[in-house]
């Protein structure tokens, strides 16, 4: 059973509130009773005053004034919504200053250097906070409802506890993974995923694609692939350029993508099709036995594009 912590002692700091994800947190927990909720970073937009409850302030979590260290001596839940390099620069002055009984929630997207970064801190400080590393795995602009968030190891308390509850409760569907198991199943959903998506776009404008001309004869597949296509280039280029920088499995991700390519131009010389319908039958294997509800996702997909 869960332990539990009374909101009304709990006291959570968000930082880099100005940025997506620090946002979804932010107008999460303005929702919910009893919890003191404070926001950070060094361009606090418009919208998160209006939101946080009690303090806003415009600081640097890596170069904190005496403001945010008073600040996060006071706070029981330190969430990071910042980019690897910030939150890395931060982790020792964070996890010196906070009490030992804080939780500090990570949403980085690579686990594995943060991880071990944190827990060299916490064995030089003799233990330290409880830690909690999630990476909620959708855009922040569509709410956790019915989406799902890795949480990738974590020291273990009480107050993780609660914070994992308050995830559930706000409709996210928590999926638990070791923090290797994370980095590697992200170099496929994120990094290879993404790559393709702008290579596609690479492609197009390489053959001079007319796309406001060629619009009324888009098929159902390549107006759904220019749909995300414009959904990342519409996104946050630190947060995409971030992973395939970053990633530790990104350089492997991309060549299998152009390994792919390659298969595919060897099998599209042949003549025939038998080494074509070879690759497909092979692919049909892969998605298994999820493969008839992915065709049923497509098809709704394609039901909805006109």
């Amino acid at each position: 059973m869960e332990a539990e912590v009374s909101t009304a002692e709990v006291a959570v700091l968000v930082v880099g509130a100005g940025g997506g994800v620090g946002g979804l947190f932010v107008r999460s927990l303005a929702g919910e009773q009893g919890i003191r909720l404070s926001a950070v970073d060094v361009n606090v937009g418009p919208e998160v005053p209006d939101l946080v409850v009690d303090d806003c302030i415009v600081d640097d979590i890596v170069n904190p004034s005496e403001e945010l260290l008073r600040l996060l001596r006071a706070t029981d839940v330190v969430v990071l919504a910042v980019p690897e390099p910030v939150a890395e620069a931060a982790a020792e002055v964070i996890l010196r200053t906070v009490r030992p009984d804080v939780l500090v929630v990570d949403t980085l997207s690579v686990k594995g250097a943060w991880l071990e970064l944190v827990g060299g801190v916490r064995d030089e400080v003799g233990g330290g906070p409880e830690l909690l590393s999630i990476d909620p795995l959708f855009a922040p602009s569509l709410g956790f409802e019915g989406r799902p968030v890795a949480v990738v190891g974590r020291r273990p308390g009480p107050r993780s506890d609660w914070f994992c509850s308050l995830l559930r409760s706000w409709g996210a569907e928590l999926v638990d993974l070791e923090p290797g198991e994370f980095d590697k199943a992200t170099a496929s959903l994120q990094v290879a995923t993404h790559a393709a998506i702008l290579a596609f776009g690479l492609a197009l404008d390489e053959l001079n694609h007319d796309v406001e001309r060629l619009a009324p004869l888009f098929t159902p597949p390549h107006r759904t692939m220019l749909s995300l296509l414009a959904r990342i280039c519409a996104g946050d280029s630190h947060v995409y350029h971030g992973l395939q920088h970053s990633h530790p499995g990104a350089r492997e991700a991309r060549a299998a993508l152009a390994s792919g390519l390659q298969k595919l131009e060897d099998v599209a010389a042949q003549p025939d099709s038998e080494a074509f319908a070879s690759v497909t039958a092979g692919l049909t294997k892969m998605l298994s036995a999820l493969q008839p509800q992915l065709e049923e996702d497509c098809a709704a997909i394609f039901s909805r594009l006109k």
